[in-house]
């Protein structure tokens, strides 16, 4: 290397070390986009809600149903949503939200009386979704919860839950696998805003061997998925939760 090319180096590098330490080195970023319905094929309907027009084929919708609800200590399933029709969807949940887990056998059977429901009307009823907002600590009792229900369910409905991004990252992959379920869509949102940081719980999923599917909110925004993530054999799309 002659003298010139030396000093050049030493210039550049010389440059390089102040952008460093004040923290003003380019940064690599991740692209986002605003997430619009029509670029997807599988959505939350929830009560007062309506399907955008534009849409595509709708291959699944996941109509929500109903409420349990704490009233004066005692658990109540309180019916709300579309009432029972023939749907435009190929595949359809039933999704219900739960505020205690202290249901009674006589309510978890009407839950799932509404599968034969919309079954009977003529729709593909894939099956029940819950949506529970579980502490990543007490994973556990809610798998007792879910088995219960389960027991209750048809054979040939499925079991399904939306969950929490902090339930991979900072809680137990095993334990989520252990879960009987048969799918888990892991909400990226909150209310009707994406959560902020969110791609940094996104890597934890790549250890789920259920299948999973990554809730949005429209509107919202999303970036690029982690590889390993995107191309699990376990992963099979996204939903958006709609709120217009």
């Amino acid at each position: 290397m002659g003298k010139t090319a030396a000093l050049l180096l030493v210039t550049g590098l010389l440059g390089i070390v102040p952008a460093i330490l004040a923290g003003t080195m380019p940064a690599t970023e991740t692209k986002t986009v605003t997430v619009t319905p029509s670029h997807y094929d599988a959505f939350w309907l929830w009560s007062g809600r309506r399907l955008p027009g534009g849409l595509p084929a709708i291959r699944t919708l996941y109509l929500h149903q109903g409420e349990v609800l704490n009233l004066h200590g005692k658990a109540v399933f309180m019916r709300q949503g579309q009432p029972v029709a023939s749907v435009k969807a190929t595949h359809i949940w039933l999704t219900v939200r739960l505020e205690t887990l202290a249901l009674p056998d006589d309510q978890i059977g009407r839950m799932v009386n509404l599968l034969l429901r919309w079954e009977k009307a003529g729709n593909h009823v894939v099956g029940l979704q819950l949506d529970f907002d579980a502490a990543t600590g007490r994973l556990a009792e809610y798998g007792v919860f879910l088995q219960r229900v389960r027991a209750k369910m048809p054979a040939d409905f499925a079991l399904g839950v939306t969950g929490l991004l902090d339930w991979a990252h900072t809680g137990s992959v095993a334990q989520l696998n252990l879960l009987p379920i048969d799918e888990i869509v892991v909400q990226t949102y909150q209310g009707k805003r994406t959560v902020p940081g969110y791609q940094r719980y996104l890597p934890a999923l790549q250890g789920l061997h259920i299948p999973f599917r990554i809730g949005l909110v429209e509107n919202g925004s999303w970036g690029d998925m982690p590889g390993e993530v995107r191309d699990s054999a376990w992963f099979r799309g996204y939903v958006v939760f709609l709120v217009q």
